[in-house]
């Protein structure tokens, strides 16, 4: 039972030095906030519509003028 108890103890001392340093590092340690500025090339950007499309005319043939009906 000693191996075990020497293991426990070597275990919560560990847990006790890591608990130490993030304790620590939240009390000490201030970020520093920057602005980031990424430039992103046109090309890669997807264009976005400003309307949806128009959906097309079911009634209407191809050859057909349009009327005042349909306009």
């Amino acid at each position: 039972m000693p191996t075990l108890t020497r293991l426990v103890l070597v275990l919560a001392l560990i847990a006790a030095a890591i608990y130490g340093i993030m304790l620590a590092l939240v009390t000490y340690v201030e970020p520093v906030q920057t602005d980031i500025i990424i430039k992103i090339p046109a090309k890669d950007l997807k264009p976005v519509p400003l309307s949806p499309p128009a959906e097309p005319d079911l009634n209407r043939g191809e050859n057909d003028a349009p009327t005042e009906e349909t306009q």
